[in-house]
């Protein structure tokens, strides 16, 4: 029942706001937190079971006037990002005044004890949450079925539009919406609280399974999120976004731009291990491969794949078991890493490209849920949650990469190899297809093209190369962790991407030299550095969306106008 509060809940927020709100999960966890704070404060469970789902929709209405409500024009990509730093900034704020260490919370007096149902002694507090959770998913369903209030969120989630030139205020619907589901994730969060205990990544696992119930369901289905939450329960030069052309800037010495850009590339690949640490410089790189698989599918097919550490870990974690336990050679290692990301991007995106927009996004990111339990549950092969350590990085025709620099260069060249390519993929007419989906999908599918066959061929594509960015990642660090295949991993690719400005050729590059310097120099001075990564990403999506390569063009062009 928990999973369907959380459900409908989402799917409330989904369905009425048509965003995808990725700080859900945060927001049950700060619910259990909040529950646990106010019994210390007020001494009773009851007053504060209800105070603290009330305050996790205060903070509900806060952020969807704040950050959500200027994005609501915006793409997708946008509002997950928000969502995703806003996450960030909550699961952080939680360590810092709640420390990072678990805790626990007993139940009431009252519900403490078992309950002797003649075949088994079940505890009360279970079956206190059980009654509890169908009587509050049976309220939320007569209030958007019965009440006045729930029939206009309910055309909200049909037809906005119409809602809108009825006279009723689509704004105070989108708050009052987006502030129910936060008070719905809320209280699951404070009725799980005595169950689970508390620490500050409980909302991860439930937002997982809460887009597994909605993406079950139907997207704003809610009658659907209670039904699959149930049924969960019992199984265990680009265009900016405006349309307008970004402005290019001024010819310098040398006119061509794509030259300037290669000659800049270049001069980063040799420059770059004098500044930083080389493993620094490595990981720069090989996040800048990665980068470039997801940008084929964000920035030049306008799909937003929130699941791309699926085929990078699952490359790490197939191509770094044989380089462990059968000694591979490492171009076999590389090849298998690029096969293995191109099948599991073949499969997933078989499933996904049938679908658009939210729908799409959710499913990547379902999918990549699934891979990351399975690959946290087969221990024997993954190692769990302590990863796959002892991943050996062998010699490259005979030449020896374990030193630092070494292996900085062998991966330098595959980088420069993998732009080249990429370069000439975009430019080829399966990049200019791909460019004209993006644009208007029905005017490519009314030329004649195969839209979806395509799409799925950018996934594959891009799934090689993030199983070639996974295998060289294992081999620098010499482990395969389970964050590798993790969505959050997903959301740092996202973000680096979107910062260097996708659609761009080289925006990941910049975007990755940006993110991962920012990373290293940040985590080496606070501990809670993914607190500033979260407000980075708000930052972006509020004020800076076109990236740097579009603020570097605007740079020029006002340059010019001088």
């Amino acid at each position: 029942m928990l999973y369907a509060l959380m459900g409908i809940g989402l799917s409330i927020i989904t369905g009425v706001l048509n965003i995808p709100n990725f700080a859900h999960g945060a927001l049950f966890a700060l619910g259990a937190y909040l529950l646990y704070t106010l019994i210390q404060l007020v001494g009773n469970f009851w007053i504060a079971l209800v105070l603290a789902p009330l305050g996790v929709g205060l903070l509900g209405v806060l952020i969807e006037y704040g950050g959500i409500r200027p994005l609501y024009k915006a793409g997708h990509d946008y509002q997950l990002l928000l969502t995703f730093g806003l996450s960030l900034i909550v699961t952080e704020g939680i360590i810092i005044v709640w420390s990072p260490v678990g805790m626990s919370q007993l139940p009431p007096p009252v519900l403490r004890g078992g309950v002797d149902l003649g075949i088994t002694i079940y505890p009360k507090y279970r079956l206190f949450v059980m009654v509890a959770a169908a009587l509050l998913v049976l309220a939320a369903w007569l209030f958007l079925e019965k009440t006045r209030y729930g029939a206009i969120m309910r055309a909200g989630i049909e037809d906005k539009e119409m809602v809108s030139l009825l006279g009723i205020d689509i704004h105070r619907l989108f708050t009052a919406a987006f502030a129910l589901g936060c008070v719905l994730a809320g209280v699951a969060g404070a009725l799980t609280a005595p169950i689970r205990g508390l620490n500050p990544w409980m909302g991860v696992d439930m937002l997982g399974i809460a887009f597994v119930v909605v993406a079950l369901a139907g997207l704003g289905n809610l009658l659907g999120s209670i039904v699959a939450g149930l049924a969960r329960s019992l199984g265990g030069g680009h265009l900016r976004r405006d349309g307008r052309r970004a402005p290019r800037a001024p010819a310098g010495p040398l006119r061509d731009p794509m030259t300037r850009a290669w000659v800049a590339v270049l001069a980063a690949v040799i420059l770059l291990p004098l500044f930083v640490r080389h493993a620094i410089a490595t990981e720069i790189w090989i996040f800048a491969i990665f980068g470039l698989g997801l940008n084929l599918l964000m920035g030049y097919t306008g799909l937003l794949s929130f699941g791309q550490a699926t085929f990078f870990g699952s490359a790490a974690y197939v191509a770094g078991y044989l380089l462990k336990y059968y000694g591979v050679n490492v171009f076999l290692a590389l090849g298998i890493g690029v096969a293995v990301g191109a099948g599991t991007a073949a499969a997933v995106g078989y499933l996904c490209v049938q679908r658009s927009g939210l729908y799409f996004i959710m499913l990547t990111f379902a999918l990549n849920q699934m891979f990351y339990f399975t690959a946290y549950q087969w221990t024997t092969v993954t190692g769990g949650e302590d990863g796959m350590p002892g991943v050996p990085r062998p010699s490259v025709l005979g030449l020896d990469i374990h030193r630092p620099l070494a292996y900085y260069a062998a991966v330098a060249v595959l980088f420069l190899v993998s732009l080249w390519t990429m370069k000439r993929i975009v430019e080829s007419p399966l990049g200019k297809i791909l460019q004209a989906i993006r644009e208007n999908e029905l005017r490519a599918q009314a030329l004649g093209y195969d839209v979806a066959r395509m799409k799925l061929l950018a996934f594959v594509v891009g799934g090689a190369f993030s199983g070639l960015a996974g295998v060289l990642y294992a081999m620098l660090f010499g482990i395969v962790p389970l964050e590798s295949i993790g969505f959050v991993f997903s959301g740092n690719v996202v973000f680096a991407t979107l910062i260097g400005g996708s659609g761009s050729l080289y925006g990941p590059v910049i975007g990755s030299f940006v993110f991962i310097w920012l990373s290293e120099s940040v985590s080496s001075m606070w501990a809670r550095w993914p607190l500033l990564l979260g407000v980075a990403f708000v930052i972006v999506v509020l004020f800076f969306r076109g990236g740097v390569v579009e603020a570097w063009a605007r740079f020029w062009a006002w340059r010019a106008a001088r």
